[in-house]
């Protein structure tokens, strides 16, 4: 007899029931024999999938809005949602306390699903279906990035119409609001029936049914006197252009401003839309905001996209390196500090993938197909990996010294910090991490707080099995670094303490660190940190990890695992935990935490 898991805490110090058994999926099966140890967590029911959870800056400090796709139908959102927020709400204030669902102005199909989800800074919100539909939402300041041509605030996901502009037209006359037409300035052979509208007034899948000169007939009536530029298209989703990826940038300046996104689509082409200050629309110039999604011209066969605050990369499948916009610590890698409006070629070939620390003092670092890292952008402390450490920026690309790391392939990196202070961590294939940058709190992980200008080796806990995951966070100095065995789902930290993001660690009281370092609250070399309860008991497996970083070092670490279950460590300021009760201990030695919301242990995300 196969049973479902049911959505309500269990108390582990009675006798398994059965309403906790499931025969039928990959969790431990469990047996009548009590469980004497209670364990902190729970089984929910009612989310048939939790496949990935997102977070984004929101638009003051320690503001923040988190989203979970639950199985592909569902998205919920939690921490500072009000105003700009996707929970119905316009209270500015509005925290939620844990994740709620969120609402769409238009049902997906019955035979549609979700396929991914993104979250930007400034409370910006999108995603994808496997139609090919784009949906936005969340926050919009005047960059109009959600494509809509305006700056209202969308409190539920609206589905985008607008794809890309075949003409454009400027408005003439008439078009009241309650009106279904209007005259435009100049006859326009290419405005032709069936085509998409976007414009002010124009309500979302809007399109011409009739053309008369220069007298255009919309299938809606408008909802706002007409006025300004209105762009004539093709739509998303099936008979347009499908949406594959949506990607919003993510940023620690706490910014609502200057929002713009990209999505590439199921052809390999990539489209942008909102803010162009720096030419992130690639259109050749840094006029805009544009209010419409459009193609970015130049680029095709496009593989992967990449963007940081305000500069966008594409890989092609034949591994060339395209590059634009924002461009001031050298970071695109051509030689100089000059923005580019329009896509760039930055490498002929052979790149892998790229990686990026985009929230300031940008640095770019590529990984080519044979193995080798390069770098360039903003170097000081030597977090390039180059062998030089100064205090400007370089401006080509440079292959990463391997002195250290030797014949390992590298297979990941991570780099972070703000102003300055910028560390910058390698994963090879063997397990082994190496680091360079600033390491004034130890987190290079070597045992001493020297400066390191090239990957030196980290010194892992004694017997550590091989890690296969680094997930790194803070902000300003405070960084730090922790290495994952996925299957075992062991853990070690090392760096700074970061509102308890670095975790408890094994063999210390609760709540409580021994710090290397107690005035910097550091903790060095690396220490083996406690394990999420379930994933310890064998009931499921690490999936990923999402983090998100304050400039002050306020973060939060969100782990998704196989069952479906969301657990979390860190920062909790404005419900960021998800967790109802956002504050559980502090003692002598945390006091500066107070009122903090400090988490050191994993706690389980409710629903």
């Amino acid at each position: 007899m196969a049973f479902t898991r049911k959505s309500k805490a269990i108390n582990f110090n009675e006798p398994a029931k059965e309403d906790i058994y499931n025969t039928t999926s990959s969790a431990k099966s469990l047996s009548t024999t009590p469980i004497t140890a209670p364990r902190p967590y729970f089984f929910v029911s009612e989310i048939p999938d939790t496949s990935t959870v997102h977070t984004g800056a929101g638009i003051n400090t320690q503001r923040k809005m988190y989203a979970i796709m639950e199985g592909n139908k569902r998205i919920k959102t939690w921490g500072l949602t009000g105003a700009y927020g996707l929970n119905g709400y316009s209270n500015a204030n509005f925290n939620t306390l844990f994740p709620q669902l969120t609402q769409f102005d238009y049902p997906l199909d019955k035979d549609d699903f979700i396929t991914q989800v993104a979250v930007g800074k400034g409370h910006m919100a999108a995603f994808v279906t496997a139609k090919g539909y784009l949906y936005t939402g969340g926050y919009v300041d005047d960059d109009r990035w959600t494509g809509f041509m305006d700056d209202v605030q969308r409190y539920a996901f609206s589905r985008v119409s607008h794809a890309e502009t075949i003409t454009t037209a400027t408005y003439s006359s008439g078009g009241a609001s309650g009106a279904n037409n209007f005259v435009i300035s100049a006859v326009n052979a290419n405005i032709v029936v069936g085509q998409q509208v976007v414009g002010f007034g124009v309500p979302s899948w809007t399109t011409v049914t009739a053309v008369s000169g220069t007298t255009i007939t919309l299938s809606n009536i408008l909802n706002q006197q007409a006025a300004g530029v209105y762009s004539f298209g093709r739509p998303w989703g099936p008979g347009g252009i499908c949406a594959k990826k949506v990607y919003l940038p993510s940023s620690s300046a706490n910014t609502s401003s200057e929002q713009w996104a990209m999505v590439l689509s199921t052809d390999s082409n990539v489209y942008a839309c909102g803010y162009n200050g720096n030419g992130q629309m690639g259109i050749g110039n840094t006029a805009g905001p544009r209010g419409y999604w459009d193609r970015v011209p130049g680029i095709s066969n496009i593989k992967e996209v990449y963007c940081s605050s305000y500069t966008a990369y594409a890989i092609t499948y034949s591994g060339q390196l395209w590059g634009w916009g924002y461009n001031g610590y050298g970071h695109l890698g051509i030689g100089d500090t000059t923005q580019r409006t329009s896509p760039t070629s930055l490498v002929a070939s052979g790149v892998h993938k790229v990686f990026q620390k985009g929230s300031d003092y940008e640095t770019s670092f590529y990984l080519s197909n044979d193995g080798l890292a390069y770098s360039c952008g903003s170097n000081y402390y030597g977090s390039l990996g180059i062998n030089v450490e100064n205090t400007g920026s370089t401006n080509t690309w440079t292959v990463v010294n391997t002195t250290n790391i030797g014949t390992r392939r590298i297979i990941d990196i991570k780099a972070t910090g703000t102003g300055t202070y910028n560390t910058t961590w390698f994963l090879c294939d063997d397990g082994a991490v190496f680091s360079c940058g600033y390491n004034g709190l130890g987190q290079v992980g070597d045992g001493t707080t020297t400066t390191r200008q090239i990957p030196t080796l980290v010194t892992q806990p004694s017997g550590f099995p091989k890690v296969d995951k680094i997930v790194v966070g803070g902000g300003s100095n405070t960084h730090f670094v922790m290495g994952v065995n996925m299957a075992t789902g062991r853990m070690w930290s090392v760096g700074s303490f970061n509102y308890g993001a670095i975790g408890q660690a094994i063999g210390e009281p609760t709540g409580t660190w021994l710090f290397t370092d107690t005035s910097g609250r550091a903790q060095y070399p690396p220490r083996e940190t406690l394990g999420i309860p379930s994933v310890e008991d064998g009931y499921a497996k690490i999936k990923d990890f999402f983090t998100i970083s304050e400039p002050n070092a306020e973060t939060t670490i969100f782990c998704l695992l196989t069952d479906g279950t969301i657990w979390v460590r860190g920062y909790g300021h404005y419900q960021a935990k998800g967790h109802k009760i956002v504050q559980h201990y502090w003692n002598a030695n945390l006091t500066y935490h107070g009122n903090q919301y400090t988490d050191t242990a994993w706690r389980q995300v409710e629903f």
